[in-house]
């Protein structure tokens, strides 16, 4: 049984020693057998094949990062599968960023800790570790059966690894602070956030011979992007902010939504959405006709616009304040990570296509939750 991913953000237990042990013993359950890790190419890929991952990032510099599944016919959600499945004394790492799958392995981003985590489908165990070249990774993609990680060392760049032997075949220099990273159209695009100091572009690679052939400018600070139903390429932009050395606020640029035409490559809109806070989140719809942006460590809301409009909306689309969100390919539904803070767990919130409330998860969630990947059989 093979995973399917459709899209690409310390947990705490009632009953902290009862419910792992139930989870643990339900999780061996679902993956029966067992296979020699140390052969990373074979695996029984297991029974995650049916539900969401939930990806905590944890609090920065605590190592806490975690990764929640909910199942799709349960209403339980397993808590951290990493200690789980690898005992109390193995943790995560630092600020868990994305996760994809190749085959039957996963590997996960671990942002503060300079690595890729790498662990079987059967029942998340450790299977090895990608350091060397990574250096404050963000995201990743699969593509052409390579992991291609955009990361912001070295000024920004783009690394491609071998899944299996998890050698870097290129490095890619990007603009500054690599970050959002999407295939589209058989190319690799990267929004360069910024990183360290600033950057205002999306950098377009040709993974035929691994080299930028285009560059596009944006507003300040790309995130990520989606693409609309006629092709066209969505980028948020949150905007520059220049701080002092206390950390208080000197300067800030306006962030942006800027629609660039998917043949041509050119900007189509630009449009500035100076009272939208410095929104960081980005999703469209199933029907790929609206696009959702807002959220962010910032305090922003939810706001939705046409695809086809050139005005943005006067009202939200929810007064959440998510951390992360994203739109769930089967049902439409927009899945809210909300995080208090970054001392406790946080929780999922539903949203239907109307923006009202159809479920909450509020147990076993971990610290900061972000992005979520959906997988079905």
């Amino acid at each position: 049984m093979k995973r399917f991913i459709f899209e690409h953000s310390g947990s705490r237990f009632l009953g902290f020693n009862a419910v792992r042990i139930f989870g643990l013993a339900l999780l061996l359950a679902l993956f029966p057998g067992c296979e020699d890790n140390n052969d990373t190419k074979i695996h029984d890929p297991g029974n995650f094949a049916n539900g969401i991952f939930v990806l905590n990032e944890g609090n920065w510099g605590a190592g806490n990062s975690s990764v929640s599944f909910i199942p799709a016919d349960k209403d339980t959600v397993f808590a951290d599968l990493f200690t789980a499945a690898n005992g109390e004394d193995k943790v995560l790492g630092d600020v868990l960023m994305d996760m994809v799958s190749v085959d039957t392995l996963s590997y996960l981003v671990l942002n503060s800790s300079h690595s890729v985590v790498v662990v079987n489908n059967k029942n998340f165990e450790y299977v090895g570790e990608i350091t060397g070249s990574v250096n404050n990774p963000r995201q990743a993609i699969v593509y052409n059966g390579m992991i291609y990680l955009s990361q912001w060392g070295n000024g920004g760049e783009v690394l491609v690894i071998d899944p299996f032997d998890y050698s870097v075949v290129a490095t890619i220099p990007t603009g500054q602070g690599a970050h959002g990273i999407k295939e589209i159209d058989g190319k690799i695009w990267v929004a360069n956030s910024g990183g360290y100091v600033y950057d205002n572009t999306v950098s377009v690679i040709n993974p035929e011979n691994n080299t930028v052939e285009r560059t596009i400018e944006v507003g300040d600070c790309p995130q990520n992007f989606v693409v609309d139903y006629k092709g066209d390429v969505w980028v948020l932009s949150s905007g520059y902010t220049e701080y002092d050395k206390q950390w208080n606020v000197v300067s800030q640029t306006e962030p942006y939504l800027t629609c660039i035409d998917g043949e041509t490559c050119e900007v189509s809109k630009n449009l500035q959405i100076s009272s939208y806070s410095s929104p960081t989140e980005i999703a469209i719809s199933k029907d790929r006709k609206k696009i959702y942006f807002g959220g962010g460590s910032g305090g922003a809301r939810v706001w939705e616009v046409s695809a086809d409009s050139d005005e943005l909306p006067s009202g939200t689309f929810s007064d959440l304040s998510p951390y992360g969100f994203s739109v769930h390919p089967e049902t439409g539904n927009l899945y809210c990570g909300m995080s208090p803070d970054f001392t406790k767990p946080g929780s999922v919130i539903v949203l239907d296509n109307e923006g009202n409330r159809v479920k909450e998860y509020n147990e076993n969630i971990g610290i900061g939750p972000r992005r979520f990947i959906y997988v079905s059989r």
